[in-house]
């Protein structure tokens, strides 16, 4: 488990860093903002960050998911695991959504956040 949360962090990070690469149109107002490279790599690592939590997290609950619809399966037929699947799902897809918006303000530049 370690071994597979290091290799998404090394590839979050690094999807993170390409993307901090992308030219975009600078206005002169960003150059007056503009931090270092190492505040670069402090923000590329602080969204990869956020990208892996919400990753492990969304990935936890779609675990819990199935097992709670595997349980409602046993224990009452395929109408309970129906059931249990869709109250899952919707567990499922708030912590996507929370993970999303976590890593959506993680991205922002500490230029427009000021």
């Amino acid at each position: 488990m370690m071994k597979m949360v290091a290799i998404l962090g090394a590839l979050a990070l690094s999807t993170a860093c390409a993307c901090s690469n992308t030219p975009e149109a600078a206005s002169p107002a960003d150059d007056d903002c503009r931090g270092d490279v190492a505040e670069d790599v402090g923000n590329a690592a602080e969204v990869a960050g956020q990208g892996i939590e919400a990753g492990v997290e969304t990935g936890a609950a779609g675990v819990e998911q199935a097992a709670r619809a595997t349980g409602g399966l046993v224990t009452g037929g395929t109408d309970k695991a129906d059931e249990e699947w869709k109250k899952g799902g919707e567990k499922t897809d708030a912590e996507s959504h929370e993970g999303a918006a976590e890593v959506a303000a993680a991205k922002k530049s500490p230029c427009r956040n000021r």
